[in-house]
């Protein structure tokens, strides 16, 4: 009988542990202003390899934690990491991508 309450509890802190560290989990909070594009920003400047594209993009917070990404990025790559860095920063359904990809000359 310990055994499965020792179980029991140790999933139980296991899951309240996973989710807390989810943003997604915490995207039903109340956002202050400029936090989730705050932590976008954060995110991709990070990343040595999005760095020179962190200038070229706009990040437009909305209500609810929304978050707009607009400008122009060099790859269909840069594209797409930048856009998943955002949606696991501002949470699912939040991000609307405008990014587009500069056509080579």
């Amino acid at each position: 009988m310990k055994l499965t309450h020792a179980l029991t509890l140790s999933l139980a802190l296991w899951t309240v542990g996973a989710t807390a560290a989810e943003p997604s989990a915490r995207s039903a909070d109340p956002v202050s202003p400029g936090r989730v594009s705050a932590a976008i920003r954060q995110s991709l400047s990070a990343r040595d390899e999005l760095a020179g594209a962190v200038r070229n993009i706009d990040i437009v917070e909305g209500p609810e934690g929304t978050v707009t990404l607009t400008g122009f990025v060099s790859t269909m790559q840069e594209k797409l990491k930048i856009a998943f860095l955002a949606t696991k920063a501002a949470g699912p359904d939040k991000v609307q991508d405008r990014l587009e990809v500069k056509k080579e000359k």
